[in-house]
């Protein structure tokens, strides 16, 4: 008997023998159902693109639930009586548009659309589960799991707040459609199709549906030694992925495990989803003994994502801990705090263990039945747990920690003292457990003591890319510290002290945008939303790998080096090549032209990058080769059994994968110490000398590189036609992936036809990176002739594709006592990975790195290319500038502290008179009530020890250049009038396509709902330029406007001769008359002046010192404009610049192992964009106002890589904090921060040890 579900309504009848054993909803979702609305990019659960909403007949209660979840993880076996809904059945151009849908587009909240499916699936599960009962608190909290590079999330979170029960929007009921219909029985399906209990997929796997715990029992019996799973959620394979799976048990309606009871003790069923669990514990919260429940609830809620919640058990997280005893699980320290117990069965017998007996225990043939937690006296127990985590939601923990102490009066009675993510064996702290009995927890002298022998029990142990021992220890210590403080009676703790047992609240974001706007200019400088938005918010709007899948279509994936330094001698595929459904397998020698995926001569390209290593690997995971199969996951499999036999190479010893490495290694990379030379300055010797009125001051700061994150994967699909190729690809510049597949395949370019439609984001990332999957899958489609889809995988995508440049300075400057530079000397260096390409040096760093300052002839930069064992880094959002603004910037910082002034008025000093900047900046101190906010942060700052706020403000000048061509073509169709745009330029979210669209319609005088725009192709944009550097729009916008005055010039002698006409009247007639109405323009080099865009930005933060949390408060940022395109299009630009530079200098960090050169934060789980919860609490953005621009088109400015040049001051008004913290700690010296300051770098720079941790003065 088939797998029966539905998907919009729409019944399925799966036979499970024609599916791989592990397939899943998504696969089957994209691949069979071809809905193509719904994502995939990480397969792990870590971004969200992929979320469906599900609606299944509880086991035990036969409630209907409707859950929101993560299709990647979800096994399509699991299933069985589902209704599901994806992006395509909530709404759609053909049915009309769901109120979530319309309201996202409408909102602005749609930027490359990517994620936009799985943020509006997530909602809708959210407001069907709750019958639309959820406040806008519940919803903000609800997103971790959903992330987004482009928007900032400001107008995601108004668009889904707006459908709470407490928002002023009306939401109604009946805009909730439920479509889901049972195949049997035409309606809601009331699961009495059931599934047999045992189904055979494959030849070697098969899958078991038991629906009683002795019937599991039976299957575990009868398996023999089979490797076996089970399985509720699937979701452990978001973090540690196996293969070798035999036997899938399905235990999702096993209704012993699936229940709970209340009684002297909580029962949980072993195998209830997290969701559940919350929801019993609120419901029992209130009951005598169990009021410690409420901190369980804090803390289960910064437990993985909503989606997987809802999915992943209880038990499957322990068992997790079990097999992997390094694994930081928050639940197994949450049960051991509260010394709940575990009750285990098998075939025979039930045991009841402890959290710890447990991780010793046979688990072979045993199940997790229940878990107990005991009751606790609220007036004699204290009670709290902890988890500090690298952003505020959806990521593991760095230390997790539970403190449980049973109290008679003043004296403990028993204790717990539990941490996790101190080393895999330490869970628990046994001698500071001892030490506490019988003694009073909050006598100064007893906590000291205590301290010293929890100091001397964490021996935290450091496997990459974890954070260092010494923040790891520091953290717990501060853990405990923290726990004391709120827990203590009145009177025990100094008032300083009081806010450190606490976490600052947040309260919910909100967001203002202020612009002007010309009704005599519109639709120009009309807040429109994107062309595209709703497409995007109904799935209809198709990316590369949307494509249909064609007949004898396969899928490729690299095969990678990983042996850095060595020498390819051989290379062995004959174990992949064996495997059932891998179709071939191709290297260096199959390629008939040059082995290089770039072409020298294109946009800064210097050298050949090989397509596949030939010889000597230059960087870790760098391929020798592709495959190509039958399915995505075959290829990736089949790609791990290629063997490569390495020759040591012994030109070079030493393994140099960061800039860091080679400086440490180079043993003169600047000159000598000297009175007028540069010096270079170690971390820890800053010096500042008093030269009578001049202030010479030296200083270090260090960038490190940022993972673009463009939630759509480097893609392609390649099609052979005739005798030439066609191909679907992400990519930024169609003409270099052109002009490099020429190249590799010896093909000309006229037999290369490439088409894109749109990008999930991008930010420089597809600029060449991109090409190396495209002409890997043109070579392989070419060898083949068959159809190749390439989608590379998150792992790939961050070991193999270049990142922002990493950047180190030294600086060495002479100032008056009024903090103006004398004169200045910066050398920096950049990271460029194994090659100098594209370096941005010479065209953006240097000429940026004066910012909006006075230059003058005593500056001297210098910059230098630093060649690293790592993949050559490419450019990124604002590259260079970024680098350039912020030494500067750091540098004011610098200057103000040595002259001991606010660094807003060192920043006035050095900027010269005429400078626009002169008169912003004076008015945003006003706009911003800066000055009085700065002393209200001092007085709180002098008023608590452990709680430390900052503010600071940043300054930007960036100039804009335009170089290289850009094409436009603009039909007009006689028969309706209607106007069809298609361009060089690539629409990557940035709104090209809305400004090219606008500006059309005001040039020609008719409505913009006339106008069109078409995918951009190798044709009609043939030899543009690159779409970067925010000039794509208005040069496309020029090019467009260049055409439609050739058609309206076509056109004039006829409107001269008709009276007054209509449009369709003139269009008709000049198709009558035979006037072309079509023309292609370009915009090239001259066309355009560059210009200065002014920006400003202020922010606000609030710091746990303890813990090194923090949250932005508010941030203003100003920017200038000119007269706005579209200022809807440039406020989110605006926003997701500056959060995405959050990013940069707060949480996302690239962590190196110098012993291979291996990425090891190569995906979501450890690498960490900004989410939801990280944008500021209230975020204001301006366009300036009355400041056209003489030198734009059409007066306006361009907005696409600014606002991640003023995201710096985060790290400033950090500093500002830190001052406090650090002075209170008897530090006064200068320190470095740079990008990125985790939180483990703000705790180890607040400067505090453990003898800091006082109870009172």
């Amino acid at each position: 008997m088939p797998l029966e579900f539905t998907i919009n309504g729409k019944p399925y009848s799966v036979k499970t023998e024609d599916y791989p054993a592990d397939i899943t909803l998504n696969t089957f979702i994209r691949e069979y159902a071809k809905l193509f609305g719904t994502k995939f990019y990480c397969f792990e659960g870590g971004c969200g693109c992929c979320t469906v909403t599900v609606r299944f007949r509880h086991p035990v209660t036969h409630q209907y639930q409707s859950r929101g979840v993560y299709t990647c993880l979800t096994l399509l076996n699991i299933c069985h009586g589902w209704d599901i809904v994806t992006i395509e059945g909530l709404g759609n151009r053909a049915d009309g548009y769901h109120p979530l849908q319309e309201r996202l587009a409408h909102f602005n909240g749609s930027q490359c659309g990517f994620c936009s499916p799985g943020f509006i699936m997530q909602m809708y599960s959210l407001l069907e589960g709750t019958k639309g009962k959820i406040t806008s608190k519940e919803i903000e909290n609800s997103f971790g799991g959903n992330l987004c590079r482009c928007t900032g999330y400001r107008p995601i979170l108004d668009t889904m707040k707006s459908f709470a029960s407490d928002c002023e929007y009306e939401f109604l009921e009946n805009d909730i459609e439920d479509l889901r219909l049972c195949p049997k029985v035409g309606k809601v399906c009331d699961r009495n199709c059931k599934i047999p209990r045992k189904l055979r997929v494959d030849r070697t796997r098969a899958w078991y549906h038991p629906q009683s715990l002795p019937e599991v029992f039976d299957i575990l019996d009868s398996i023999n030694d089979s490797h076996y799973m089970l399985v509720a959620g699937n979701t452990s394979q978001g973090i540690y992925r196996s293969r070798d799976i035999e036997i899938f048990i399905d235990v999702n309606n096993v209704t012993e495990l699936r229940s709970y009871e209340v009684g002297n003790v909580v029962e949980l069923g072993g195998n209830m989803p997290l969701t559940e669990v919350i929801d019993v514990l609120k419901s029992t919260s209130e009951l005598r003994g169990f009021e410690y429940f409420r901190e369980l609830l804090k803390h289960l809620d910064a437990v993985a994502s909503v989606q997987v919640r809802n999915l992943g058990t209880i038990a499957g997280n322990l068992m997790i801990k079990y097999e992997h005893n390094e694994f930081v699980s928050d639940i197994f320290a949450m049960l051991l705090t509260v010394d709940a117990r575990i009750i285990i069965a098998n075939t025979s017998s039930h045991v009841s263990v402890t959290l710890l007996e447990f991780l010793n225990f046979n688990m072979t043939r045993q199940i997790i039945v229940k878990i107990v937690l005991p009751q606790w006296d609220k007036d004699t127990t204290m009670y709290g747990t902890y988890k500090i985590e690298p952003r505020a939601q959806h990521s593991h923990a760095f230390v997790n920690a539970g403190f449980l102490f049973s109290v008679s009066g003043t004296k403990i009675l028993t204790s717990r003292v539990v941490f996790g993510g101190i080393n895999s064996q330490f869970n628990e702290s046994t001698a500071t457990k001892r030490f506490f009995k019988g003694r009073n927890l909050f006598d100064p002298r007893t906590f000291a003591e205590a301290l010293n022998i929890l100091n001397a029990e964490l021996r935290p142990d450091w496997v990459l890319p974890a954070p260092s021992p010494e923040y790891r220890k520091k953290l717990a210590l501060g853990l405990f510290y923290k726990f004391v403080i709120k827990n203590a009676p009145r009177g025990y703790i100094g008032r300083i002290y009081l806010s450190g047992g606490h976490f600052p609240k947040r309260p919910i974001s909100s967001g203002t945008q202020y612009f002007d706007t010309k009704e005599e200019l519109w639709p120009v400088n009309k807040p429109v939303r994107k062309l595209e938005a709703v497409w995007q918010c109904s799935g209809e709007a198709h990316f590369a790998n949307d494509a249909p899948h064609l007949p004898d279509e396969v899928w490729a994936a690299f095969v990678p080096a990983t042996r850095v330094l060595s020498t390819v001698a051989s290379i062995d595929a004959s174990e992949a090549l064996a495997m059932e459904g891998v179709i071939a397998f191709y290297s260096a020698k199959d390629i008939p032209g040059t082995n290089s995926f770039v072409v020298i001569g294109l946009f800064q390209i210097f050298e050949n990058e090989e397509l596949f290593c030939a010889d000597i690997v230059r960087y870790h995971s760098q391929p020798v080769g592709i495959i190509l199969a039958k399915s995505n996951k075959m290829a990736q499999i089949a790609a791990t059994k290629v063997h490569i036999l390495y020759e040591h190479n012994e030109r070079k010893k030493i393994l140099t994968p960061t800039l860091k490495d080679v400086i440490a290694n180079e043993s003169a990379v600047c000159q000598d110490d000297s009175e007028d030379e540069f010096v270079k300055v170690k971390e820890d010797h800053l010096v500042e000398k008093h030269l009578g009125k001049t202030r010479r001051i030296r200083g270090h700061f260090e960038l490190e590189g940022q993972f673009h994150f463009s939630i759509e994967s480097h893609t392609t699909i390649c099609i052979p036609r005739q005798n030439g190729l066609f191909l679907y690809s992400s990519t930024q510049h169609m003409d270099h992936v052109q002009a490099s597949i020429t190249n590799t395949l010896n093909l000309p370019s006229n037999r290369i036809e490439i088409e894109v439609r749109r990008l999930g984001g991008s930010f420089g990332s597809r600029i060449s990176r991109c090409n190396h999957v495209a002409v890997g899958c043109a070579l392989a489609s070419w060898l083949s002739n068959r159809p190749v889809r390439f989608v590379q995988s998150i792992e790939n995508n961050m070991r193999i594709s270049g990142k922002r440049f990493p950047c180190i300075c030294d600086y060495i400057l002479t100032t008056n006592d009024k903090g103006k530079i004398k004169s200045f000397t910066l050398n920096f260096y950049e990271d460029m990975g194994t090659t100098v390409n594209e370096s941005p040096i010479e065209n953006f760093t240097i000429p940026t790195a004066a910012n909006c300052y006075n230059r003058t002839d005593s500056w001297v930069i210098n910059g230098t290319n630093v060649i690293t064992d790592a993949p050559s880094n490419t450019w990124c959002r604002a590259p260079g500038t970024l680098e350039g603004i912020a030494m500067t910037e750091n540098v004011m910082e610098h200057i103000a502290r040595v002259v001991k002034m606010d660094p807003v008025d060192v920043r006035l000093n050095n900027i010269p008179d005429g400078s626009d900047m002169k008169k912003l900046l004076p008015d945003f101190i006003k706009q911003t009530d800066y000055r009085q906010r700065r002393k209200n942060i001092d007085v709180f700052n002098g008023e608590n020890r452990w709680r430390k706020r900052g503010i600071a403000i940043s300054l930007m000048r960036y100039p804009i250049i335009y170089i290289g061509q850009m094409s436009a073509a603009v039909a007009i169709y006689h028969y309706d009038g209607t106007v069809l745009i298609s361009h060089g330029g690539i629409e990557m979210g940035q709104g090209v396509n809305t400004k090219a669209a606008q500006v059309a319609a005001y040039t020609l005088g008719i409505p913009l709902d006339m106008v069109t725009v078409k995918a951009s192709n190798t044709f009609d944009g043939a030899n543009s330029l690159v779409s970067g550097g925010s000039v794509t729009s208005e040069t496309v916008c020029l090019a467009v406007r260049k055409a439609c005055n050739q058609l309206l010039s076509r056109m004039k002698p006829i409107r001269d001769k008709l009276s007054n006409p209509t449009w369709l009247e003139l269009v008709q007639k000049s198709h009558e008359e035979n006037i072309n109405l079509f023309s292609r323009q370009i915009h090239k080099a001259g066309d355009l002046q560059g210009y200065d865009v002014w920006g400003l930005a202020c922010t606000e933060m609030e710091v746990d010192i303890l813990t090194g949390k923090w949250q932005i408060t508010r941030a203003d940022i100003v920017e200038d404009t000119g007269e706005s395109l579209s200022p809807l299009i440039d406020v989110g630009q605006i926003e997701g610049g500056f959060v995405q530079g959050l990013g940069y200098w707060l949480t996302e960090k690239l962590v190196y192992d110098r012993q291979t050169g291996e990425l090891k934060t190569f995906n979501t789980w450890e690498y960490k964009v900004p989410g939801a919860k990280d944008i500021p609490i209230d975020f204001r953005v301006k366009l300036l106002q009355n400041r056209p621009n003489p030198y734009g088109f059409l007066r306006s400015k361009t907005t696409g890589e600014m606002g991640i040049c003023m995201s710096i001051c985060a790290v400033f008004a950090l500093r500002h904090a830190l001052d406090s913290a650090r002075n209170d700690a008897g530090i006064d010296a200068w320190y470095e921060l740079g990008a990125p300051t985790t939180i483990e770098d703000i705790v180890l720079a607040a400067g505090h040890t453990k003898d800091d941790f006082k109870l009172n003065s």
